[in-house]
C-alpha cells in the first residue's frame, strides 16, 4: 500500500497541522462546522488556504471577530457568512478566493460525476488541494470535503484521503475519512467514526499555488 499526503501536512496532537516558522512550531488546520449550519464549503476553503499557507489560523480568528478589515481576505470572510445556513455552490467557493488571484490557480469541474472522477484521477498532484462535493440524495447527503491525499492498494485500487468539516480527525492523524472507488469512480465515503455512506462525486475545485 502506498500513501501520499499533501507535503505541508504534519500529524499533531489535534490532527493535521502545518508548520508556521523555521522553529517547526505546529498549528492545526482543522475547522469544524456545527450540527446546525451548512458551512462545510467555506470551512473547506479556509482549511485549504491554511494548508497552502495563504492565511494563518490566527488571521482567520481575527477576521472572525470582525477585525483586520484591511486584510485581503476580509471581504471573502464577509461573503462566507451568507453561505453559512444555506450551503455553498461551486461558484460560491470560487468567490471566497477573491483577493488571492495573483497567488493561485483555480480549476472547477462542475458537470457530471464521471467528469469529476476522470479529472481527479488523471490530474491529481500531491502538492495541490482539492475541495470535492459528494452526494447521496436518498440519504440527504450533499457535502463538501477536502481531499488531501491518496491511498493506493497493491491491486491498484485507490482511496482519496479526506478532511471533513463535520467529523474531526483523531489526534496524530492526517485525515478523517476515505472516499473509496470502484471501477475508477468514487462509490462510498468511510468516516473515522465507523459510518459508511454510499456516495457519488458531483463537483470539484482544484487549488494550485502559482509558483507550482
Amino acid at each position: 500500500m502506498a500513501l501520499v499526503v499533501h507535503p505541508n501536512l504534519v500529524a499533531g496532537p489535534h490532527g493535521p497541522c502545518v508548520t508556521i516558522n523555521r522553529s517547526g512550531k505546529l498549528r492545526p488546520i482543522y475547522l469544524q462546522q456545527s450540527v446546525l449550519d451548512q458551512a462545510c464549503g467555506p470551512h473547506c476553503v479556509y482549511m485549504a488556504m491554511m494548508i497552502l499557507k495563504l492565511v494563518s489560523r490566527s488571521q482567520l480568528l481575527i477576521m472572525s471577530r470582525g477585525d483586520d478589515e484591511y486584510h485581503p481576505l476580509f471581504n471573502s470572510w464577509l461573503m462566507a457568512q451568507s453561505y453559512w445556513l444555506h450551503g455553498t455552490p461551486t461558484r460560491g467557493l470560487l468567490r471566497l478566493f477573491a483577493g488571492l488571484e495573483d497567488k493561485i490557480t483555480l480549476t472547477a469541474i462542475d458537470e457530471t460525476s464521471t467528469k469529476v472522477n476522470q479529472y481527479l484521477a488523471s490530474n491529481y498532484q500531491a502538492h495541490d488541494v482539492y475541495i470535492l462535493n459528494i452526494f447521496n440524495w436518498r440519504a440527504n447527503l450533499d457535502h463538501w470535503l477536502l481531499v488531501v491525499g491518496q491511498e493506493i492498494e497493491a491491486d491498484g485500487s485507490t482511496s482519496w484521503l479526506t478532511i471533513d468539516p463535520y467529523t474531526p480527525p483523531l489526534g496524530n492523524q492526517l485525515f478523517s475519512g476515505k472516499l473509496k472507488t470502484a471501477k475508477g469512480k468514487i462509490s462510498s465515503y468511510h468516516m473515522n467514526n465507523g459510518k459508511v455512506w454510499q456516495a457519488k462525486a458531483s463537483a470539484l475545485l482544484r487549488i494550485q499555488l502559482e509558483h507550482d
